[in-house]
């Protein structure tokens, strides 16, 4: 998700095409692929290697750090029972090399057009013992299809660059499996239309599994599911300085309350994202999205919840707002830096909960591969449940190491 200035127009576009995005601002995390044929497919293969030593101040929370986090961590203090299970701690430092990237793409020309394939892993596989291959992404393309597993069309990536591997809250993503048709509009603008597994949205995409004590992310039901598949939608377009984008989600979410009785609502979602990248290597970037019952489709605090079932045993669904703004500075072909501000919202019944992030980054690239970088991360999280509340706050540090290929 993260991004920033390129020197080869090359590299910005293939990264773009990868992404299936418009965001003018690409991955930092990428290189010229290294190429080979094999009959009629063209192979390429690209990725980076990435060591990340991060220094926690608080807790023992590891190498990434949310508002959810500080959260669980508050809740479990005011309760008195324990921690939230993040060690408090005077300082923590964790090491990984986990978000170290492999990436194959594939082309292959026929009569009807250029069949594409796109294969992307990463080292979070078994999150808790970690070190195993995860595959992130993986479909195939042809005549403006995009079938397989891949960024949701409803993402949102106009922010800037963050080293943290958790980014900033609020922005709106996900990977999941889908069908998906984009049109061509002309002059880097298009249209895309797809159908998603809804299901993903019930999920916390990081541990693949719903949060403890919530089932199939509705609060206080028997079981739930999604009845269909997401329609989702983005128009995405470019005037000057200027690239935008508008997205919209729907779908069905369906439970059953302690009683048996079937329930269901539409849940959707909509966001807007800019950025501007000025002559003077300046890029600034807003976006903001909101939904109800889009669960982990928007980065909140509550990740995985879609509803809850009230007191009346019906379905209502849980509104959730985001909001990022950036601001990238390109100093010299080898310094840059970032200024990343995130802000989320969930509101369940009368349980509210709020997240606030701040990032700022500098960035060293001596030589084209290699990219040297510090962060620091501060994180809010605070949660009102009726006259009741608790708040706590996170700071990190952390260095990083990439190697492009």
């Amino acid at each position: 998700m993260s991004k920033t200035p390129f020197k080869s127009a090359r590299v910005r576009n293939a990264v773009k095409g990868a992404l299936g995005t418009a965001a003018a601002v690409p991955l930092l995390f990428a290189a010229l692929p290294a190429s080979a044929d094999i009959g009629d497919t063209t192979f390429d293969i690209s990725g980076y290697v990435k060591l990340d030593s991060v220094y926690d101040f608080e807790a023992d929370r590891g190498v990434s750090l949310t508002p959810s986090m500080v959260i669980e961590n508050a809740v479990a203090k005011g309760a008195g029972v324990g921690d939230g299970g993040y060690g408090e701690k005077d300082g923590a430092l964790a090491w990984t090399a986990r978000q170290t990237r492999l990436i194959l793409n594939t082309t292959t020309p026929t009569a009807a057009g250029d069949v594409g394939g796109y294969l992307e892993f990463d080292m979070y596989g078994n999150r808790g013992g970690g070190g195993d291959l995860r595959m992130r992404q993986g479909f195939l393309t042809w005549n403006g299809w995009k079938i397989g597993r891949a960024w949701s069309t409803f993402s949102n990536f106009h922010y800037g660059t963050l080293l943290n591997f958790g980014d900033p809250t609020g922005p709106a993503y996900m990977r999941t499996e889908q069908i998906t048709y984009t049109m061509d509009l002309g002059n880097g603008n298009n249209f895309a239309i797809g159908l998603e597994n809804a299901d993903a949205v019930r999920d916390t995409e990081l541990t693949g599994t719903p949060p403890t004590g919530i089932n199939n992310g509705v609060l206080g039901s028997r079981q739930s599911n999604t009845r269909l598949p997401a329609l989702a939608m983005r128009y995405q377009g470019n005037e000057g300085i200027f690239s935008y984008q508008a997205a919209g989600y729907l779908t069905s979410i369906q439970a059953r309350n302690l009683s048996g009785s079937k329930k269901s609502k539409a849940a959707w979602g909509i966001n807007l994202g800019g950025t501007a990248s000025l002559d003077s290597g300046t890029t600034l970037s807003l976006s903001a999205a909101y939904g109800e019952g889009v669960g982990s489709m928007i980065k909140t605090p509550l990740r995985g919840v879609t509803g809850y079932i009230n007191t009346n045993g019906d379905l209502k669904l849980a509104e959730e707002l985001g909001v990022v703004a950036s601001l990238g500075q390109q100093f010299t072909d080898q310094v840059s830096a970032n200024l990343v501000y995130g802000y989320s919202r969930n509101e369940i019944a009368d349980v509210k909960l709020k997240g606030h992030s701040v990032s700022a980054n500098l960035l060293y690239s001596p030589v084209d591969p290699l990219v040297f970088g510090v962060e620091y991360t501060y994180v809010r999280g605070k949660i009102d449940i009726g006259s009741a509340h608790e708040h706590a706050n996170g700071n990190q540090l952390q260095f990083s190491a990439i190697y492009n290929f």
